[in-house]
Formats: C-alpha cells, sequence, structure tokens
C-alpha cells in the first residue's frame, strides 16, 4: 500500500504542477457550458481538472487508475481584491504544491508583495483545507476545498 501511495502522490503532483499550474502551454478545452478542462496522463494515470469561472470559480479535480476513479477533490475560489500580478503568484504557489500534501499549494509562500497560505487537515483519503492570499496585510483571495479517494464495492 504504501508504495502506491508514493506512486499516487507522485503522479498527483506532476499533474498539478503540468495542468493549470503551469500557467502556459496547457490544452484547455472549453465545453460547451462554459466548463474549462484541463486534462494530464501518464501510464496508467489519468488527471482532470474541470472549472468555471475566473475570479470567482468552482471546480473538480478527479483521478483515474487504470481506467477507475480512485479520487477526487472540490474547490471554491473568491477574489476579495483583484490586484496586479496576484494571478501570476498564484500560479507560482500551486506549482510548489508538496508531494506529502497533493492538495494546493505549500503551507506559505511569500514574496516581495503577496504572502500565500495553505493549511489542510487530514490525507489523500480524506482532507479539507483553506488558502489565502494576502496583500499588504489584507485577504485579496480565498479558497476552500476539500475532497479524498473515491471507493467501490
Amino acid at each position: 500500500m504504501a508504495s502506491e501511495t508514493t506512486e499516487f502522490r507522485q503522479f498527483l503532483t506532476e499533474a498539478k504542477r503540468n495542468a493549470y499550474a503551469s500557467g502556459t502551454g496547457i490544452a484547455v478545452r472549453t465545453t460547451e457550458d462554459g466548463t474549462k478542462e484541463i486534462a494530464y496522463e501518464r501510464e496508467a494515470y489519468r488527471y482532470k481538472d474541470c472549472y468555471t469561472g475566473e475570479l470567482d470559480f468552482i471546480g473538480e479535480e478527479k483521478v483515474w487508475h487504470q481506467g477507475r476513479p480512485v479520487w477526487g477533490m472540490n474547490y471554491y475560489g473568491f477574489t476579495h481584491e483583484p490586484i496586479e500580478g496576484f494571478p501570476g503568484f498564484l500560479l507560482d504557489c500551486l506549482k510548489q504544491v508538496p508531494v506529502e500534501a497533493p492538495y494546493r499549494g505549500p503551507a506559505t509562500v511569500s514574496s516581495d508583495r503577496f504572502v500565500y497560505s495553505c493549511s489542510w487537515d487530514g490525507d489523500e483519503q480524506w482532507f479539507r483545507g483553506e488558502e489565502s492570499i494576502r496583500y499588504e496585510g489584507r485577504v485579496i483571495f480565498s479558497l476552500a476545498f476539500h475532497g479524498g479517494r473515491i471507493r467501490f464495492e
């Protein structure tokens, strides 16, 4: 089980860094209803991130292993105040998603203008958490997420 967990975490981290967080060069498919989909595959794993909205948005990530859904996460992000440079800073934080907690970004990241914070409870089997970005001490962006494994009988 430990090797399966390690393999899964490595794939999920790789997928997140190469999908939305990559920022450029990603294949985004826009569906008929305006939902954006970003997919990533390697060997027996497949990842898909689907979201609707921009400054305020809702989305879902799922992972399949050998064609069977095994993991999912839902998220909702809210932009309190759109500050120039914040979207790029968020992407930089998401590229740093840690293998040991492959949900969003690391616990904290600071730049000369912004501070990113992410906290969570649980592990990839079941988790929930939130992230925020501060600018000059005030919160300009918040996001809540939760998810876990998908099991069948």
